[in-house]
């Protein structure tokens, strides 16, 4: 089976200092139909998103992943860097402190599309890691 290729946005964030001007980037800029700046990214009554970040923690690397559902097919993974290290909320540990400089956004069509996507960005860190590392 052919793996398919996923086009990855780089957008730099210099004047972000928490994740929720995160969120309100992702919500103004990536997420542009229906999103309100200030909204803190609750989309669930349209079923776009929510505030659903996941933190990962490969040693090495440490990133925040937002999953964003489009209707309109449209699938690819968007690589935000901030200037210095944001701090995200860890839902699964509320005492665990999780800071880092560098987020994805993986736009994806259904959930079985998700878990492929997902695991392709996985992948691609690891194997980049050093890039992604020096972004």
């Amino acid at each position: 089976m052919k793996k398919e290729k996923l086009e990855k946005k780089v957008y730099f964030l210099d004047n972000v200092s928490n994740s929720t001007e995160v969120e309100e980037y992702i919500a103004s800029y990536i997420c542009k139909k229906g999103a309100k700046k200030g909204s803190n990214v609750e989309r669930k009554n349209d079923g776009r998103w929510g505030k659903k970040v996941m933190n990962i923690d490969l040693g090495k690397i440490r990133f925040a992943v937002y999953p964003v559902k489009e209707n309109n097919g449209k699938e690819e993974v968007i690589v935000l860097k901030t200037s210095k290290d944001v701090k995200y909320e860890n839902r699964m540990n509320q005492k665990e402190k999780f800071k880092s400089s560098l987020c994805f956004i993986l736009r994806y069509s259904c959930k079985s599309r998700f878990n492929f996507i997902f695991e392709e960005l996985i992948e691609d860190v690891m194997r980049k890691t050093d890039m992604y590392v020096n972004l």
